[in-house]
C-alpha cells in the first residue's frame, strides 16, 4: 500500500504537483471508488505580487496553463493506477459537470480537505498551510488502496475576515465553513462572477471569472510570499 502511494506521489511531483494527498471518501461518493487523490500546484510568488491590485493578462494565462498542467497530471495518475489494475475516474476540466452557478456535485476542495491538503476558508476556497489560497487543485477517484491522510475538518481562519474585507465586490460574507453549509451562506456567486467578468473584459480583454484578491491577501498566502 505504501509503495503504491509513494510511487504515485513521485509521479505527480514529477508532473509538477506541489502537494499530494489521499483521502477516504467512502462516505461521500457512491459506488466502489472510495479513495480520493488530490493534488495542488502553487502560484509563483512573482505572479502573486503582480495581482495584488487585480487580475492581469499574465495571471489569466497562468490560470489556463495551470489548469492544463493539472489535467495532464491527473490523466497521468489515472493511467498509472489503471496499469496497476485499479479503476479510476479523473475529474479533469473536460469531465467536471458544473451547475449554472459553477458549483459541482463533488467539489475538488472537499476531497483536498479530506486528503489533508488544507481547509475551506471564509474565501470559500481551499487554504493550505504552505501556500495559503494560492493553489489550483485537481482530483481523481479510485479503488486503489492508498494510505489516507488525516482530514482537515476544522478551518484555521479563526476570527480573521481579511478575505471578506478586501473583496472589491462585497461577495464574501465572512462566514466560517462547516459540514453541510450552503455555499450561498458564505459567498454570493453572482455578485462575484458578474463583477469579475465586467472588470476583466475591460482590463484583460476576456470576461473571465478570476480575481484573486481574497487569496492574495490571506494571511497564510502572505506568509508564503515572505518565504
Amino acid at each position: 500500500m505504501e509503495d503504491l502511494g509513494t510511487r504515485l506521489r513521485e509521479l505527480l511531483t514529477a508532473e509538477g504537483a506541489d502537494l499530494v494527498g489521499y483521502a477516504d471518501v467512502s462516505d461521500l461518493v457512491p459506488g466502489g471508488l472510495k479513495t480520493g487523490v488530490a493534488m495542488a500546484m502553487a502560484m509563483p510568488r512573482d505572479m502573486l505580487r503582480s495581482i495584488e491590485d487585480g487580475a492581469t493578462r499574465e495571471y489569466a494565462q497562468w490560470y489556463k496553463d495551470t489548469n492544463a498542467a493539472l489535467d495532464r497530471a491527473t490523466k497521468a495518475a489515472g493511467d498509472f493506477l489503471r496499469s496497476q489494475g485499479y479503476a479510476v475516474e479523473e475529474h479533469t476540466t473536460d469531465k467536471v459537470v458544473r451547475r449554472p452557478d459553477q458549483s459541482t456535485e463533488m467539489p475538488h476542495k472537499s476531497i483536498a480537505m479530506r486528503a489533508g491538503l488544507g481547509w475551506i476558508g471564509k474565501s470559500c476556497l481551499l487554504v493550505t498551510p504552505q501556500y495559503g489560497g494560492a493553489v489550483r487543485i485537481s482530483v481523481l477517484l479510485t479503488d486503489a488502496p492508498l494510505p489516507p491522510a488525516e482530514p482537515v475538518l476544522e478551518p484555521k481562519c479563526g476570527s480573521c475576515t481579511k478575505c471578506r474585507d478586501v473583496c472589491p465586490y462585497g461577495a464574501l460574507n465572512g462566514v466560517q465553513w462547516r459540514p453541510g453549509i450552503d455555499r450561498a451562506e458564505m459567498f454570493d456567486y453572482k455578485k462575484c462572477a458578474d463583477n469579475c467578468a465586467r472588470r476583466n473584459a475591460e482590463v484583460i480583454g476576456e470576461g473571465l471569472f478570476i480575481c484573486g484578491q481574497c487569496f492574495v491577501h490571506c494571511p497564510y498566502t502572505r506568509k508564503y510570499l515572505k518565504g
